[in-house]
């Protein structure tokens, strides 16, 4: 017949709490255009978002990003809701390949002009001067330097969407 028998002086471990970090503001974050691909008739820009203060943060709510003219004036505009994501306080600015530390990053997406076979856009619509990356605290994070592997932000089409946004690194 089994039995059991308890050891003496043992405890069972605490339970663990998780505690959630603040929502990052914009005055801890930088971006940078990562890099450029096209596929599928589409362009997308892969943009890392780090936090560079000396807490962590953490991204909530939605993101937004503003296509800006030289005039300030916001010609293009896309949302998306963003599920927390958890950023590394004193992040490396400009990140490097891998990252160091928990980043984040936002892919913007637009469309090619369909009817080249190429899948590339002769003469874009719209070549942006900057792109404001909005969080939740409503101010924006500004990128205007929007060339990377030899290409440059330059839209076709009047419409932009945010194809993803996650976490980057370990």
């Amino acid at each position: 017949m089994p039995s059991s028998t308890a050891l003496a002086g043992a405890t069972s471990a605490p339970p663990s709490t998780v505690v959630a970090l603040p929502t990052c503001r914009s005055d801890q974050l930088q971006a940078v255009l990562e890099g450029i691909q096209g596929a599928t008739g589409n362009w997308s820009a892969s943009f890392w978002i780090a936090d560079t203060s000396a807490e962590a943060c953490a991204l909530q709510s939605s993101v937004r990003l503003d296509l800006v003219d030289r005039s300030g004036q916001v010609r293009l505009t896309a949302t998306k809701p963003v599920s927390t994501i958890d950023l590394s306080a004193r992040s490396p600015f400009p990140p490097t390949n891998p990252p160091a530390g928990r980043l984040a990053f936002v892919a913007l997406l637009w469309p090619t002009d369909g009817s080249f076979p190429t899948g590339t856009c002769p003469t874009p619509d719209f070549v942006p001067d900057a792109v404001r990356i909005v969080f939740s605290d409503g101010k924006p994070i500004t990128v205007t330097h929007l060339r990377a592997n030899g290409r440059q932000v330059a839209i076709c089409g009047s419409h932009i969407g945010v194809l993803d946004v996650g976490p980057l690194g370990p």
